[in-house]
């Protein structure tokens, strides 16, 4: 799963039914942190789902509310 995070708006899911890895895309400039505070309900839903799917494989720990994920920047 891809979270794409880019200035002109919200953070959008991509690739969500791939659970090999977690990675977020950070356009150039932009924030993980700013990113989440654009979200909608739909992604939250979206986000929720994918992460009880992987809780079982050690990407997401629900105790710690931390998600283990890759994070690419442009250049």
């Amino acid at each position: 799963m891809i979270v794409a995070i880019a200035p002109a708006g919200p953070a959008a899911l991509a690739e969500q039914d791939d659970f090999k890895g977690l990675k977020v895309t950070l356009t150039r400039g932009d924030t993980v942190e700013r990113a989440l505070t654009t979200r909608s309900a739909e992604w939250d839903a979206a986000f929720a789902a994918m992460l009880a799917k992987v809780a079982p494989y050690g990407w997401y720990d629900p105790a710690l509310a931390r998600v283990k994920a890759h994070v690419e920047r442009a250049a």
